[in-house]
């Protein structure tokens, strides 16, 4: 209990009060917070300022005092801390208060003179990129009354795992503490949160984009415009004889980190000290000063990779013991955000731990290059972020946005998160390739290391015909689309997946999940619908919703009855489907496809009317009434339920592209181009045309089905065909709509190993659902010959032709299971009240497909003069 708390030295308005709640038995406390800070009290602390040679230069006269002090007697600790004592107060610049010597106060924020706003910029949702700590230690709101301001209270809360509030909740909702708050420092990879939806306003967690940052540590600079001092009189490597160190509590991380200092090890010497099998044992406190006097490097390695997760392994052995960190566990730009400059080294800015150990024995050779990691010291020092500070200041901001996490899990350890959890590597072995396997490209590190375990497993740079066996029956060695590094879970919709949604419930009762065109205008929303459960959904006793299917039955190749929806495994399964249609008055929903024909029972206000098509809309008309269809199932994404012909899902949003070990695409691949057309009398004219005319440009252009010269063939072996004997296929739709995408480009295109160049939708449209870098569209280039030189380019160089399969392992095509998301739907209490007033215009208006005829030549190129083994020229 605080009767009072001085935060800083030599200031008495600052204040902390605590009581408890007399009726709170599971809470720990009631902490009552109020600050009071004087606005015009600045003042030079009487305490020495301390700072390393030549740190501040702002003028020549600050750097003729410091060469003054460079020829005196340095102080003989151990980071040679010159103390200005004569000119401590001469031209020293005021530190904020949050610094061991600071002295300026913060006024009150300022207000824009015409909105009425603070300008002070202290929310995620106003400084997306930074943690705004010391905007957040220097804000007073504008509001703030000094002594009269109201005491705001704050309540810490016991129970860490799960937010489940039982007796006493009537307690805490009655003592005003509306804004709820998150605080956690774990590693998000090994902590997940069932907390119900919008309970939460406000997160504290080290990520940058919490409300209120806690990081395990904070650098800050007492000049951000000096990070590095110009002249070091310590050498940090003096009596270190030996190389690289790490300290391992936890022996089996996900992200193998072991595994990797193993690899390092191989390239230079690398101690591990811990409780694993096979390490020495020290405790903790001789491992740090053993850290300190004997090792350079220190394998600052997290059990976990995770946004903005860094510990005190980094902030604390590394950096304030005098060794250079090499640093695992948040991305690159994390560290950048929150570390000295020029403090550490990453292993990601290395394909590999034999390329890092390259550079790790350059800087043991070469103690000026060591240190230059070290000229960060003396240019600040690490603070006091002062949580509670910040929180009391935070909650007297009537500027504060209005706010609470809708999905806070998704929030905290969603897709991307956690980046190396989800890692996929793809590897194949050619046999042609099988001796120059030392000529391996690797992306990263980690892939890096993977290859080279899979190298040693198999004994291939010794043994080069070891697979040999295998080979010679397969054209390559096994697909792995999982490496060694984790196989996490995925959603239930995956071939292999397990995960299965939850409801999707809000504080007040109403869904979460984004399944509808309003709820979500970009995406197509078709994994969020696999993944809703309506908060209102009850598993056993939710009523069955009935499914008509009114017209053009043989087309669904379903079976009446619920059978589709327990075979599909499907999460809400409550539903039943029948084609009788003289039961259709009293159905929840029809489903009219293709084409419309009204029922013969006035519609009512419940029953649900829906428009199912996949036919190109320039070729199919909708005339149906105002007002009488409320749902779309098209493959466009604007529509109610998206039902695209083919639909790719990666594995990790956040890995779009990984290295194609050793296999080349453009292998044994002699024949250039190829399409096929069966509809000759195309309106848009445009696919025998623009083959003609790529024609012209030297490339081998071989036109197959009814209107081309091989006429006579069947579609696997064009396929079987395509796959082996040509590097770019013409996927051209029969029309060019939006969102319009058929078989041609998912089937035969990006199924067959053969680059696809595309014309149909439009380019954001493809950016949409395709595998990024997969294809090649037609409109990014001016003209045919453009296009041509591009692929004449592609043909002649094999390393830029793979560039284009780079997408391959890093997800699967789903099935979309149209029933599964149409019976979630139903039962959702939440869909809006919705009807088409005009379909047809929404279907084929103005805009929809731009089936314009290109400007065609007065004189055609004439046909083919020879047709030789299925290869024809134009001329």
């Amino acid at each position: 209990m605080f009767n009072k708390y001085n935060i800083i030295p030599h200031l008495t308005w600052f204040r902390l009060l605590s009581t408890v709640l007399s009726k709170c038995v599971k809470w720990i406390s009631v902490i009552i917070c109020t600050a009071y800070f004087p606005v015009k009290n600045r003042y030079y602390s009487t305490q020495s300022y301390k700072y390393e040679t030549k740190m501040i230069t702002q003028t020549n006269h600050d750097e003729q005092i410091v060469e003054t002090l460079k020829s005196q007697s340095l102080n003989e600790n151990a980071d040679r801390v010159i103390k200005w004592n004569t000119f401590k107060k001469s031209r020293l610049p005021i530190l904020p208060w949050y610094f061991k010597d600071g002295t300026e106060m913060p006024n009150k924020a300022e207000v824009d003179p015409i909105t009425g706003v603070r300008i002070s910029r202290l929310w995620p949702e106003e400084n997306k990129n930074n943690d705004r700590v010391e905007e957040q230690l220097m804000f007073i709101p504008p509001n703030y009354q000094d002594e009269n301001a109201p005491i705001k209270k704050i309540l810490l809360f016991s129970g860490r795992e799960n937010w489940i509030v039982d007796e006493g909740q009537s307690e805490f909702l009655s003592n005003d503490c509306p804004i709820w708050i998150f605080f956690f420092l774990q590693s998000a990879y090994y902590a997940g949160f069932n907390i119900g939806n919008d309970l939460i306003n406000w997160t504290a967690t080290y990520r940058h984009d919490s409300d209120i940052v806690i990081p395990y540590a904070r650098w800050a600079y007492f000049n951000r415009s000096v990070t590095q001092v110009k002249q070091l009189n310590r050498n940090y490597s003096l009596n270190k004889t030996k190389q690289v160190t790490m300290i391992v509590s936890n022996c089996n991380t996900d992200n193998k980190r072991l595994l990797y200092a193993k690899e390092l090890g191989k390239y230079i010497s690398v101690d591990v000290y811990g409780d694993c099998e096979g390490m020495k044992n020290t405790k903790f406190d001789n491992f740090l000063q053993i850290l300190e006097q004997d090792y350079k490097f220190y394998l600052a390695f997290e059990n976990s990779n995770c946004i903005d997760y860094v510990t005190e392994k980094f902030f604390i052995d590394g950096l304030q013991y005098n060794v250079l960190p090499v640093v695992m566990g948040g991305r690159r730009e994390n560290y950048e955000r929150i570390a000295p400059r020029h403090s550490y080294v990453h292993v990601d800015d290395y394909e590999s731990p034999e390329q890092l150990a390259d550079y790790l024995r350059r800087l043991d050779a070469d103690d000026e290059l060591y240190n230059e990691y070290f000229r960060w010291k003396g240019t600040g020092e690490f603070i006091d972020t002062k949580f509670f500070c910040r929180l009391c200041a935070m909650l007297h901001d009537d500027d504060a946005p209005i706010k609470s996490y809708r999905n806070l899990d998704h929030w905290w350890r969603g897709p991307g998160v956690c980046d190396h959890s989800t890692n996929m590597l793809t590897v194949y072995w050619l046999i042609m390739r099988i001796y120059n396997l030392e000529k391996l490209k690797r992306p990263d590190a980690y892939n890096g290391l993977i290859v080279n375990n899979i190298l040693d497993n198999y004994n291939q740079q010794d043994h080069p015909y070891y697979l040999e066996p295998i080979i010679t029956v397969t054209p390559y060695y096994k697909e792995m689309k999982w490496n060694e590094i984790t196989n996490p879970p995925l959603p239930w919709y995956f071939k292999d997946g397990s995960i299965r949604p939850t409801k999707a419930l809000s504080s007040s009762g109403s869904k979460l999940t984004q399944v509808w065109p309003e709820e979500q205008i970009n995406g197509d929303r078709v994994e969020e619908q696999l993944m809703f459960v309506p908060p209102n959904y009850d598993y056993n006793n939710a009523p069955i919703k009935s499914i008509l299917l009114f017209n053009n039955v043989n087309e669904w190749m379903v079976d009446s009855g619920q059978n589709e929806f327990i075979s599909k495994n499907c999460p809400v399964n409550r539903c039943t489907i029948t084609t009788d249609k003289s039961k259709s008055s009293n159905i929840d929903s029809i489903v009219f496809r293709n084409e419309f024909s009204r029922p013969g029972h006035i519609k009512s206000g419940k029953q649900v009317w829906i428009i199912f098509i996949v036919k190109s809309a320039f070729y199919t008309e909708l005339n149906v009434d105002h007002d009488l269809i409320n749902w779309t199932a098209t493959y466009r994404h604007d529509s109610d339920i998206v039902v695209p012909y083919q639909r790719w899902a990666y594995y990790d949003p956040s890995v779009t592209q990984i290295e194609q070990f050793n296999r080349n695409y453009a292998q044994h691949k002699t024949k250039q181009l190829a399409i096929i057309i069966t509809d000759c009398n195309i309106n848009n004219e445009r696919e025998l045309f623009y083959a003609r005319e790529l024609s012209k440009y030297n490339i081998s252009v071989d036109v197959y089905g009814r209107c081309g010269e091989f006429k006579n063939i069947e579609s696997n072996t064009f396929l079987q065909m395509l796959d082996q004997s040509y590097k770019f296929y013409l996927a051209f739709e029969n029309s060019n709509c939006i969102d319009y995408v058929t078989e041609k480009f998912f089937v035969n295109g990006l199924q067959h190993n053969v680059l696809p160049i595309v014309m149909g939708a439009r380019r954001e449209d493809y950016k949409r659902f395709a595998p990024d870098r997969s294809y090649l569209h037609v409109d990014d280039y001016e003209s045919p010959e453009q296009l041509a030189k591009h692929l004449r380019q592609l043909d002649a160089d094999d390393d830029l032709y793979n560039e284009y399969f780079q997408w391959k392992g890093t997800g699967e095509f789903i099935d979309t299971r149209f029933f599964c998301r149409l019976c979630a739907m139903l039962h959702d209490n939440g869909a809006p009240a919705k009807s088409y007033k005009n379909l047809d215009r929404w279907w084929r208006g103005p805009d929809v497909c731009d089936n314009l005829v290109p400007e065609i030549p007065t004189q055609l190129p004439p046909p083919p003069l020879a047709v030789n083994d299925r290869e024809e020229i134009w001329t």
